[in-house]
């Protein structure tokens, strides 16, 4: 018995749609790996940036970062951390942990604190000298009793 044309190739053409679709799945897992770029805000040009504690290299107010290769299906986090000294004798440490996506840039700023993830602040006591002192109550007219 003989097939017409048109069934012939209506059934041809109905396989390789099913097996088009049925690799679909397999396309679709198949992701292509992209990097995330940060941009970096800190209070001071010279202070330290971290990243899960390791000291980034870059200088500056702004900064900027990549990623290694990452999945995009996927969330990510990283963990940064900035030190700086406004003074000679206050060391201020802020943290931040972001979560990210793939396919953005991302903007971390570093240079307000968080209420929910207070500062640690290390201030360092100097004494003033006696001379010092004794010559602001006497600029005072400050006298005992």
């Amino acid at each position: 018995m003989r097939v017409p044309r048109s069934r012939s190739l209506f059934g041809s053409m109905l396989a390789l749609a099913i097996c088009h679709l049925s690799a679909l799945p397999l396309c679709a897992q198949q992701t292509e790996l992209q990097r995330v770029t940060f941009r970096v805000f800190v209070p001071q040009a010279d202070a330290k940036l971290y990243v899960f504690d390791k000291l980034v290299s870059s200088t500056g107010e702004e900064r900027e970062l990549q990623t290694p290769l990452l999945d995009p299906t996927k969330t990510y986090f990283y963990e940064f951390k900035v030190f700086w000294e406004p003074n000679n004798y206050t060391k201020i440490t802020r943290r931040k942990r972001v979560e990210f996506t793939v396919g953005k840039e991302v903007t971390v700023d570093l240079r307000q604190a968080n209420p929910k993830q207070p500062d640690d602040i290390k201030i360092r006591y100097v004494p003033t000298p006696y001379p010092v002192v004794n010559e602001m109550l006497r600029l005072g007219e400050c006298r005992q009793g």
